[in-house]
């Protein structure tokens, strides 16, 4: 076999490959302690558990979207739009902030018929006689508006992705736990084999 020279445009990307997986394995030979399998062993498992985040954030984000979009939709077979009439002057927004809503009251017909009136959470700008759009149940009871697309999608990303995050934050917390606890024995095996051999070779170079 044909030993690959360094002119040779592959050498480069093979002994940096070689050289990084020897890293990652802490190298081979006699030297390698027990222990160091065993930071291996934690090496090769975060690498999976990492792999996994993402397939993991994103079937838990596809559960919480069907979930969302369920809930949205019997929420929208349960619940009615009305247009609500504005009776009331909103509330002076001098202080506020411009996208701040202002209480207002307002009036509206339930869909089993008869007219409610309450009072509304509305932008700065609106007049009475303005309409306003509102979520109710039979009897005229406002409800909050049920999620649209959007929201769904948003709130499903969100959590999908806090899924990953945090699998990624326990299992790098875990293996650090994993390497201090190897250290702290690597440490006590070093003092143990220096105690052992330390007086001679002391008394060596002394004679």
């Amino acid at each position: 076999m044909t030993a690959m020279s360094q002119d040779d445009p592959t050498w480069g990307r093979t002994w940096g490959l070689g050289h990084a997986v020897r890293r990652f394995t802490l190298g081979s030979g006699p030297l390698r302690r027990g222990t160091d399998r065993v930071e291996v062993a934690l090496r090769v498992l975060t690498l999976c558990v990492l792999l996994l985040a993402v397939p993991v954030g994103l079937g838990t984000g596809g559960s919480v979207h069907a979930g969302l979009t369920d809930e949205a939709a019997r929420q929208r077979a349960q619940l009615s739009a009305v247009e609500a009439t504005v009776v009331g002057r909103p509330r002076d927004g001098t202080g506020r902030s411009p996208s701040e809503l202002v209480p207002v009251d307002a009036t509206w017909t339930a869909p089993a018929g008869g007219r409610v009136t309450g009072r509304l959470q509305v932008e700065q700008d609106v007049q009475p006689g303005d309409a306003v759009t509102v979520w109710v149940e039979r009897d005229g009871a406002r409800r909050p508006a049920p999620l649209d697309d959007a929201q769904v999608r948003l709130q499903a990303g969100v959590l999908g992705g806090a899924a990953s995050v945090a699998i990624v934050v326990v299992q790098f917390l875990l293996h650090a736990a994993g390497v201090w606890v190897l250290d702290r024995r690597r440490h006590r095996q070093w003092a143990a084999g220096w105690a052992a051999v330390g007086p001679d070779w002391r008394r060596h170079q002394l004679s």
